[in-house]
């Protein structure tokens, strides 16, 4: 039985790009985390 070398390297490739995305992903959701509620808060302290 032989292996498929290119098979392999899709393997790793789509494992590569899972990584990937989920890493930007977690780097663009991050931000939103953090501004949001402060844009929020400013927004509502600003009407007193």
């Amino acid at each position: 039985m032989m292996l498929d070398p290119l098979s392999d390297l899709r393997h790793l490739r789509n494992e590569r790009s899972d990584w990937l995305l989920s890493a930007l992903t977690g780097v663009l959701i991050l931000p939103r985390f953090i501004y949001l509620p402060s844009a929020c808060y400013s927004r509502s302290s600003a009407a007193w």
